[in-house]
């Protein structure tokens, strides 16, 4: 172990090139593809913070039994901390001393070329923190100074214990049709489904694209995971649940897409808590997979998007950090007075629109806290709550959090938590009735939020890539007679802006009227 302190010490330096720091990890461990885990070796690059401590990401490390500095001789046996969101653990080995420093970073690079990564500090090395879908988040100021043994938190452990339940749907179907959950862009290092079938077997597949990553047949409750790291899921990746077409009857399920945090694997006290209270893993009645043609040829009548809260609520919180620029003009919410025709799969009613106004509303306002617009935001409080008892058929989750966030608006100010709050909230009412309306709501959250990150690049690319999940939503279910293409061709042009090297706020904002000038179908 003092061979491995003296390398990374060696490698940290005091001043120099950046890539003086990189450490080549080589990592045993396990990968999860479905109901198995398998053995696997990879390698991952650190960077050494001296005193043995070298800084990964996180997504490179989970599944660990163990790790070592290539030619080191030695492996990090310990982790000091870990951020699943932030893609940020820092490892130890047995002689590890003291903690880095504090950074102050001249000019970012990232380590590996790409957009995701660690960020150092060009000249010294120094570790600044990680990028996240081209989003950059600070390492935090404070890092524990004791740890666990990285096979016990990032090893193979019992899934059950690490679970965060997600996005939760219960369905119906018919023999031949299909349920879809949206994952696209925002793929965390493990991805979860827990399928329960109420009696008849139910198909369950991973798509990565138009392509059958895996697939399976479920005859009680099982539990599924899939690593990013060997999947690579691109962006259209989708959990499907199938009633198969060779079915006799009507079957249903309860869906749940999540995914684990070995952050609770830190806390021996709840993890050992979390694994006495575990249910049993049924995955034994795991049968012979349903031909990749006859789960492609499924009818998919219900489309749910995942939003997952930790991303979301991280983004937005860069977002309200940043020095935004007021958007010129002035801002009117429409009046919901008189409808007219909306080419529409399946009718909208005045409800519905209401609920993508007031998403909408609430989405931009994030951008008038950003700018430090108090007076406005204050404005657009008071038309919130004259509507929100309009608002109560929605679900009592999302009316909730939209008092407390109405009662915050009104005192001058935005808390992200509490809209990504209001984001999980649409997000869970897809599944609890006025599917179309809480589709709405959360469509609209989003493009307002879009206006905000159009005009800082702080967490724009975390929510460009829920807009991607949403796109899906709105696309697919409006094929099977659900949500509004109009509404997908408003999310489609902010998206696309947000996706351009420099995205246009007044092409966003001009959007954004757009959307709000919807109106219902005519009865």
């Amino acid at each position: 172990m003092r061979r491995l302190v003296l390398v990374l010490w060696l490698l940290a330096g005091c001043g120099g090139n950046w890539a003086q720091n990189v450490v080549r990890l080589e990592v045993t461990g396990v990968s999860w593809r479905g109901e198995r885990t398998s053995p696997e070796t990879w390698t991952a690059e650190g960077v050494a913070l001296g005193g043995g401590l070298v800084a990964v990401r996180a997504v490179d490390v989970v599944g660990a039994r163990s790790l070592a500095g290539v030619g080191a001789g030695a492996g990090l046996s310990r982790v000091l901390h870990l951020d699943q969101a932030a893609d940020l653990a820092l490892l130890a080995g047995d002689g590890a001393v003291g903690a880095p420093a504090a950074c102050v970073g001249l000019e970012r690079r990232v380590v590996g070329g790409g957009i995701d990564g660690l960020v150092v500090d060009s000249q010294s090395g120094c570790l600044l923190g990680t990028s996240v879908a081209g989003d950059f988040v600070p390492r935090p100021d404070r890092l524990h100074p004791a740890g666990r043994d990285v096979a016990q938190v990032l090893g193979p452990l019992d899934l059950h214990a690490l679970v965060e339940a997600g996005t939760t749907r219960r369905a119906c179907l018919e023999p031949g049709e299909a349920l879809s959950v949206a994952v696209g862009d925002l793929w965390p290092s493990v991805l979860t489904v827990r399928v329960t079938p109420e009696g008849a077997p139910l198909g369950a597949a991973l798509l990565t694209g138009a392509s059958v990553a895996w697939k399976g047949l479920a005859r009680s409750q099982i539990l599924l995971a899939f690593d990013r790291r060997t999947l690579r899921a691109p962006r259209g990746a989708s959990v499907m649940v199938v009633n198969p077409a060779r079915a006799s009857a009507r079957a249903c399920a309860t869906v749940d897409v999540g995914e684990v945090s070995f952050e609770r694997a830190l806390g021996r006290r709840q993890l050992r808590a979390s694994v006495d209270g575990a249910p049993p893993a049924e995955i034994a009645d795991l049968d012979a997979a349903l031909p990749d043609e006859e789960l492609l040829a499924a009818a998919v009548v219900a489309v749910v998007p995942r939003l997952p809260q930790s991303q979301t609520q991280r983004a937005l919180g860069q977002l309200l950090a940043a020095q935004v620029a007021p958007v010129p003009g002035e801002f009117s919410p429409p009046s919901h007075e008189a409808p007219s025709g909306l080419s529409f799969g399946g009718r909208s009613d005045a409800a519905d629109l209401l609920a993508l106004h007031a998403g909408y509303v609430v989405g931009r306002m994030t951008s008038q806290a950003a700018a430090g617009e108090v007076a406005a935001l204050q404005q657009l409080a008071r038309w919130l709550a004259a509507r929100s008892g309009s608002l109560a058929f929605l679900s009592e989750d999302l009316n909730r959090a939209l008092a407390l966030f109405i009662e915050e608006a009104a005192a001058g100010r935005v808390d992200a938590a509490r809209v990504a709050e209001l984001l999980a909230a649409a997000e869970a009412g897809l599944g609890a009735g006025a599917e179309r309306a809480h589709g709405y709501f959360a469509s609209g959250v989003w493009s307002g939020v879009a206006l905000a990150s159009a005009a800082s690049p702080a967490g724009r690319q975390t929510v460009a890539a829920a807009g991607s999940n949403l796109l899906e939503f709105l696309v697919r279910d409006a094929a099977a007679g659900g949500s509004d293409l109009r509404v997908a061709e408003r999310v489609r042009a902010v998206l696309g802006e947000l996706s351009s090297p420099s995205p246009q706020v007044t092409r966003v904002e001009a959007e954004g009227r757009a959307l709000m000038a919807l109106r219902p179908d005519a009865e």
